[in-house]
This record gives C-alpha cells, structure tokens and sequence, in this order.
C-alpha cells in the first residue's frame, strides 16, 4: 500500500454544515426522540378506530358480483329464447306452399 493515500475508516466529515438528514448522531437521536414522542402523543390522545369488518367486506363484494354474474346469465338467457322463437317463425314463414292441384298429387309431389 502507498502511503500518500490516506484510508478512510469513517465517513468524511461534512463541510460547511450538515446536509440534508445528515448531522451529529446526537442531532439524529433528538430528532428521532422527538418524533417517536410526537407519534406516541398522537395515537393516546385519539380513540383507536375501530377495525373494518374485511370479511363482511369481501362477502358483500362476493354477494354483489355473483348477483351481477346471475343478472347477465339471465339475460343472455333471455336473449337467446328471443332469438330461438324469431328462428323458429322465419322457419314457419320460410315453408313453401303446398299445390293441391290434381296433377300434383298423382304424380307423388304434392306429398312432403
């Protein structure tokens, strides 16, 4: 090892005042004291709230999305008896009409 390098064992130590969240350790422990006390004030002073209910939370999401669920089931349900009873008039008007002439039925035709 060179000798003209000097070795840092510890931070360097700050010039022209401490930076930003940087300071003595002494500084550091006031400001952390403070602020643990602030937060210890804080929370005795309030009434704890109380906690959400998650469960019934998730239950009446559950419930709501299985009601919607059931409610497009029903409609397309719906949609599709609609659209079988159109099939099934298009087919009845689609019929040809029968001849009754008496040609027809002696040559076999008339009979579907």
């Amino acid at each position: 090892m060179s000798e003209t390098a000097p070795e840092h064992e510890g931070p360097a130590p700050a010039e022209d005042g401490a930076e930003a969240g940087e300071g003595t350790l002494s500084d550091r422990m006031d400001r952390l004291e403070a602020l643990v006390e602030r937060f210890i004030e804080g929370t005795t002073n309030r009434p704890e709230p109380e906690a959400p209910d998650i469960k019934a939370e998730v239950r009446a999401a559950v419930r709501e999305v299985q009601k919607s669920d059931k409610d497009k089931e029903a409609k397309a349900a719906e949609q599709q008896s609609i659209q079988d009873q159109i099939a099934e008039l298009k087919a009845a008007v689609e019929k040809p009409p029968q001849e009754f002439r008496r040609v027809t039925e002696r040559m076999g035709w008339a009979k579907p």
